[in-house]
């Protein structure tokens, strides 16, 4: 996001935009509103700048719509209770924004389940999210890497349904899941985690880990997939960004992840069919020959290069600006 909003500054600058930028994890200046000509708003600050003739407005959004996307978490927090008797606090709610009733634009990072959820879904504008790194190409040991599986992701894990993925590779020990994050971070989870994986010999848990270190490499090029089964995302740039090393994706469809169509899609709404359904789906695969992975592995690694890079977003960024100068 950082490097995002550093580029969409240098592209506003060359097409002639004066551009002045508010950091919006801090206090909310007082801002000439009518002053602009385009306004972008990460946050719910349209709401309250007055109407201004001919000012083009655009919501950039980086996730699904905020009533969708906190009682998604909510619906998971009551289904992970009913499962385990354990009560655990959100912790992915958003505060209410209404940007996309109102701006011109709305952006969207992933597919067509995102753009969805939003009020106006037609004035809605796909942009390709970046990785934060592409590794040189490395062609994969399908024959000792085909029964391995990456979890990379942030917080909120039960909004980000680690506890399904957990749960479906418990009795799936012929399949080892490799997870990358810090589960210490929320230290309820954490203890749920020990005591029910904690021996599991076909579950390890790396820690949080930096997408630029060797022992990360190391570890996303030993495995032939990534799996998520979040409750709403945005593109899902941590399971792009296991893609750039040919990790093909297992996700379920509220991921939204932008091209879906070249990995597996986890059926299913409820986390115990999401469960059930992601056990069947790695029995699936471990069933396709080693040559079918291997190219599926170097198309998803193809399609993450050439749409999820920092010129593509640039690329797509650019569009926007000019789709909104040729109005």
């Amino acid at each position: 996001m950082h490097w995002e909003s550093v580029e969409m500054v240098k592209i506003l600058a060359k097409k002639g935009y004066w551009v002045d930028i508010v950091d919006c994890t801090k206090e909310l200046p007082l801002i000439s509103w009518t002053k602009y000509s385009l306004i972008i708003d990460e946050r719910n600050n349209l709401k309250t700048a007055p109407e201004v003739a001919g000012q083009i407005r655009i919501f950039y959004s980086t996730g699904c719509h905020w009533l969708f996307h906190n009682t998604a978490e909510y619906q998971r927090l009551f289904d992970f209770r009913c499962r385990n008797g354990l009560s655990l606090k959100p912790e992915r709610q958003i505060a209410p924004i209404f940007s996309d009733e109102i701006a011109n634009y709305t952006t969207y990072f992933g597919g067509e389940f995102q753009r969805l959820t939003f009020t106006n879904p037609k004035k809605v504008y796909p942009l390709d999210i970046s990785s934060t790194f592409v590794p040189e190409f490395q062609t994969k040991n399908v024959e000792k890497c085909r029964k391995d599986f990456l979890w990379l992701g942030s917080r909120g894990f039960i909004h980000k349904g680690l506890d399904i993925v957990l749960e479906a590779f418990k009795n799936s020990i012929n399949f080892n899941l490799h997870i990358c994050t810090n589960l210490e971070a929320e230290p309820e989870f954490y203890r749920w985690y020990k005591n029910e994986f904690g021996s599991c010999q076909n579950i390890s848990y790396h820690g949080w880990k930096s997408v630029f270190d060797e022992s990360f490499k190391n570890l996303a090029e030993k495995c032939i997939g990534t799996v998520y089964c979040s409750a709403a995302e945005g593109g899902a740039g941590a399971t792009i960004q296991a893609m750039q090393f040919g990790c093909i994706p297992l996700v379920n469809q509220s991921t939204a992840l932008k091209g879906q169509s070249i990995g597996y899609c986890i059926a299913g709404q409820t986390p115990s069919e999401l469960i059930s359904a992601l056990r069947e789906m790695l029995l699936k695969i471990d069933d396709i020959p080693n040559v079918e992975l291997l190219e599926k592995s170097s198309v998803v690694r193809t399609y993450a290069n050439k749409n999820h890079s920092k010129d593509a977003y640039s690329i797509s960024f650019k569009r926007l600006i000019d789709c909104i100068n040729n109005e």
